[in-house]
């Protein structure tokens, strides 16, 4: 039977404002002792992790998903410069504390999973296992460059078809998704203003730090990050990905034999995680562990 989340926020600060975090959960967190926490992405939110949610509340874990600031239903910062990592780091560990979650397995989609690193560079048992998703060492020029060039856009649309169209077109890396599952993602992803027009629910100021040549050149360089990472790992690849070179996965491969890899046909970055290949492949790393 398919599940539904619940949605609530907790409130967060930087050095200059205050700000709510909302985020979605599945199960009760009180009748399990396993936790997943899924962190997206650089314009994605909470809702793309809904396929694995469903299912792993259904094998007994808690599983929670927060709209990291910006994105998805958390507040827009009236300071852009605040869009950076040690910030979502820090309101990740406040909503750890706040919500006292326990045994946590980290799921981290591009921009997540180097919060995911950030945050095992702060702690190095905050999480019992880490599934890194089509990230690593070393961020690719290229895709970082492909990705900008949208990110910096604020489009609007009139219909929700055309919204709809364009989430699909920058988001073609994702993989070779059945027509349902492109309509979640523009569901998920969309938001009808007062204006009547359709955006893409995040701020497009959250770009502003990160198309910052300094900030940029900085951000290609995850070395010291990946190195402090000292727990069970799987890597998921897109075959075709820009960002996460074969030559940086063999790299993080040689660390050791806790760290595996799968890589995902006809996709590029990031492979879309929905599918029972996909679930199988975390349940037979989490698995492992359970």
């Amino acid at each position: 039977m398919k599940s539904y989340p619940q949605i609530n926020y907790i409130q967060c600060n930087n050095v200059n404002e205050s700000y709510r975090m909302y985020y979605t959960s599945w199960g009760v967190q009180e009748n399990t002792d396993k936790t997943i926490i899924c962190l997206h992405g650089l314009n994605r939110n909470s809702r793309d992790f809904d396929y694995i949610a469903d299912y792993f509340v259904h094998k007994g874990y808690f599983v929670i998903c927060p709209d990291i600031v910006g994105r998805g239903n958390s507040d827009y910062l009236k300071d852009p410069m605040q869009y950076i990592v040690p910030n979502y780091c820090k309101d990740i560990l406040q909503l750890i504390g706040v919500l006292n979650l326990k045994n946590i397995n980290c799921l981290g989609v591009s921009m997540g999973g180097i919060i995911a690193m950030g945050l095992i560079k702060y702690s190095s048992n905050i999480f019992n296992s880490l599934v890194l998703v089509d990230i690593g060492a070393k961020i690719e020029l290229a895709g970082i460059q492909r990705i900008a060039s949208y990110t910096v856009k604020n489009n609007k649309f009139q219909t929700f078809k055309e919204i709809a169209s364009y989430i699909k077109s920058t988001s073609l890396d994702f993989g070779d998704l059945p027509d349902e599952v492109w309509e979640s993602l523009a569901l998920n992803n969309s938001i009808r203003a007062n204006d009547g027009m359709y955006y893409v629910k995040r701020d497009v100021n959250l770009s502003i730090p990160f198309t910052d040549p300094q900030n940029a050149e900085q951000a290609l360089n995850l070395q010291a990050e990946w190195d402090a990472v000292n727990i069970p790992t799987l890597i998921i690849r897109g075959a075709n990905s820009d960002i996460l070179s074969k030559a940086t996965l063999t790299q993080m491969l040689a660390k050791g034999a806790f760290v595996e890899a799968v890589e995902i046909a006809n996709a590029g970055h990031s492979p879309f995680l929905y599918s029972s290949q996909h679930i199988q492949i975390l349940c037979d790393f989490w698995g492992k562990r359970a």
